[in-house]
C-alpha cells in the first residue's frame, strides 16, 4: 500500500504531465476545476475551483524539469 505522501506526489506529477501537454499545444491558462474533473475528484470539489487558473509562463517546462530532478523516485520505480 502506497504511503499517502507518496501518492500526492504520483498525483502532482500527473497534474504537471497534463499541464506541459497543454503547454505543449499552446494552451497558456490552465482552469484548476477543469483539471480536478479530469483526475476524478467529486464535483462538489471541483466547482469551488471553478474560478482558479494557472497562467503558464514560458518557462513553465523549464520549472517542471526542475521540480522533477529534486523528486525521489515512487516506491516500486525500477530504474535502468
Amino acid at each position: 500500500m502506497q504511503s499517502s505522501q507518496e501518492l500526492q506526489l504520483k498525483i502532482k506529477i500527473l497534474m504537471l504531465d497534463l499541464i506541459e501537454v497543454l503547454h505543449d499545444n499552446g494552451i497558456q491558462e490552465v482552469h484548476m476545476g477543469g483539471m480536478m474533473r479530469l483526475l476524478g475528484v467529486d464535483e462538489d470539489v471541483a466547482k469551488e475551483y471553478d474560478q482558479h487558473r494557472i497562467k503558464l509562463s514560458k518557462s513553465f517546462v523549464d520549472t517542471v524539469r526542475e521540480f522533477e530532478k529534486h523528486q525521489p523516485p515512487p516506491t516500486g520505480t525500477v530504474l535502468h
